[in-house]
């Protein structure tokens, strides 16, 4: 048996263990002898390879801030400021070499005023070519982005890059070009006074009268309706803005809104009848003379085709102007202070007074009206039947800065005024047009004579020449001319009222109404002239004093009688009109 001296025996698991460990022992002495050597070599070349490349990295970044430097924005700004161009800079084929930016700016600024009126923007609206410059636009041009460019050219930039232009403005002329520009703010302000006389209005149909027409039909003529356009501001302007800067100077159709007529010739034609109709006559006596019957003719053309609006006021004196010699009157016929006289413009009130009758058959307000100091003749030969008696009383005379007739138009759309002097026929016809009747009335006019009140005939006229500038009444009359005035006397009073009948009544054909007759309890009274069925104590028609003021109808009144809608009321404006001779030797005042 083997003797182990008292130690265990080694086992082959030990075995193996202790050849590892030395393993491990080997290889841990050979590994530090190694390291040590080599890592005192790599150290050494670390160095110098990293000082090496630390260097060119140094040298390269010095290169490259050297090379890649830019002047400092306080630079630039000094050459901006201070700076001039270099040799041989052109701007817009202006040499300005040599010059700061506020000396070219000055020597180029008639170029760029030249290069903005020839700069012209071209632009359609509704089918029509328009065209306006560049100044009417607003447009500006980038004349101070080119100057500061043109001044940078050699001093901004890297180094090579600043060189390279150096040297070529040295060798080459540099060239600049200036653009037309739009800015929106700038195209505003001169296209909103700009644009809208490029706007058309809607023309309205009109309805026009020939004073020399011969017949009816020939008396009016239809105009058609034309719709207007109206460019819209804030598409133009934008439509300039985009276009100008892309360098077009054509705009093609701009955009438009449609404006439309309120009427077309049809509804116009539709929405305009005949109202009424008044004729009298000057062919007979004092009334043919030549120069009145010219006067007559002069102011019925002047009045043919006025309009009056609903709720305005219309006036003879005002449309027709003074009567002067200078305006193309004459010496007519006129009555003054109750004789008959010759006069600038005698014969006028003729005119009035036709007009007046056919303004009452028209229902539309009288807000002034003046009778003649007596009756007027030529109103009564158009009322020579038994349905209008006496009504020569319903005149009206006019004196330029004293006297007028003055109506209202209390319809619901526009009148129009025609008045034709037939000289062949000697007669004077009065036409009023407007809206259609919306109850359909026919009316008529009489003047009713109070007959309590006794009618003297008016003294025969003294004639004297005025002495100092004065008549015996104090009125002035130039020196030496003659003068005449009626002696005293009484005259008489008359009551003005519109009958309103039924639209369809015929007073010759119909059979089915009576007159009335006389109601001699009121002499004054409407009720005179009205009429019933036959054996019927039914009225057929309605009365309404025709007064001076306002005549306004009132189809709601409670005290309508007769035809609805129309009032009796003989008491409503004083009564009617006052007319005739008047008191005390009639109207003292001037006429026509």
């Amino acid at each position: 048996m083997a003797n182990y001296r008292g130690r265990a025996p080694i086992t082959k698991q030990d075995l193996r263990r202790a050849k590892q460990e030395a393993k491990k022992s080997r290889q841990a002495k050979m590994s530090n002898s190694g390291v040590s050597f080599f890592s005192r070599i790599s150290k050494k070349v670390l160095i110098i390879v990293g000082s090496s490349v630390l260097g060119i990295i140094v040298i390269g970044m010095l290169v490259f801030i050297i090379t890649q430097r830019r002047p400092s924005e306080e630079e630039l700004l000094g050459y901006i400021e201070n700076g001039v161009f270099v040799s041989t800079t052109v701007i817009e084929g202006v040499d300005v070499s040599g010059q700061t930016i506020s000396e070219a700016r000055m020597v180029l600024g008639e170029t760029i005023k030249d290069e903005l009126s020839a700069a012209t923007v071209s632009f359609t609206v509704d089918g029509t070519e328009y065209s306006e410059d560049a100044m009417s636009l607003g447009l500006i041009t980038d004349l101070e982005e080119v100057l500061i460019d043109a001044m940078l050219f050699e001093k901004e930039g890297p180094i090579f890059q600043r060189s390279k232009n150096e040297r070529i403005a040295q060798s080459e002329s540099v060239n600049y070009e200036i653009k037309v520009l739009a800015v929106k703010e700038t195209v505003s302000v001169k296209v909103i006074n700009l644009l809208p006389k490029y706007n058309r209005e809607a023309i309205e149909p009109e309805m026009n009268f020939d004073a020399e027409a011969i017949t009816e039909e020939e008396l009016i003529t239809w105009t058609d309706e034309v719709a207007g356009v109206e460019v819209l501001i804030d598409a133009f302007i934008e439509n300039v803005v985009k276009q100008v800067n892309l360098g077009n100077f054509n705009l093609g159709e701009v955009e438009t809104d449609i404006l439309q007529p309120q009427k077309t010739k049809a509804e116009l034609m539709g929405s305009i009848v005949k109202l009424s109709e008044y004729t009298t006559y000057y062919g007979f006596g004092e009334f043919d003379e030549k120069n009145r019957v010219y006067n007559i003719s002069y102011m019925a053309e002047m009045l043919t085709g006025s309009v009056v609006m609903p709720g305005e006021d219309w006036s003879i004196n005002d449309t027709t102007g003074e009567r002067t010699k200078e305006a193309g009157w004459r010496e007519g016929h006129a009555i003054r202070r109750g004789v008959l006289v010759d006069e600038l413009g005698g014969g006028v009130c003729q005119v009035s007074g036709t007009l007046y009758n056919a303004f009452l058959e028209a229902d539309l307000g009288i807000v002034e009206r003046h009778n003649h100091s007596y009756q007027s003749e030529y109103i009564d030969l158009y009322a020579r039947d038994a349905r209008i008696k006496q009504h020569e009383a319903c005149d009206a005379t006019i004196d330029y800065g004293n006297k007028d007739l003055i109506i209202r138009n209390t319809l619901s759309d526009a009148i129009y005024i025609v008045v034709v002097s037939d000289q062949e026929a000697e007669t004077l016809t009065a036409q009023i047009y407007g809206p259609p009747s919306e109850h359909g009335y026919q009316i008529i006019i009489r003047s009713i004579e109070n007959e309590e009140k006794p009618v003297l005939p008016t003294g025969a006229p003294v004639y004297k020449v005025a002495e100092g500038g004065l008549a015996p009444d104090a009125t002035y009359v130039n020196t030496g001319q003659p003068y005449a005035y009626p002696k005293t006397a009484n005259g008489s009073v008359w009551y003005t009222y519109k009958y309103y009948y039924p639209q369809d009544y015929d007073f010759y054909e119909d059979p089915a109404y009576s007159w009335i007759g006389y109601d001699g309890s009121d002499s004054s009274s409407g009720e005179k002239y009205r009429l019933k069925y036959v054996d019927s104590d039914k009225y057929i028609d309605s009365v309404y004093p025709a007064h001076n003021g306002v005549y306004y109808l009132n189809p709601n009144d409670p005290m309508s009688i007769g035809l609805e809608g129309s009032t009796y009321d003989p008491n409503a404006g004083g009564g009617g009109d006052a007319g005739g001779g008047g008191d005390a030797g009639g109207d003292p005042g001037a006429t026509e």
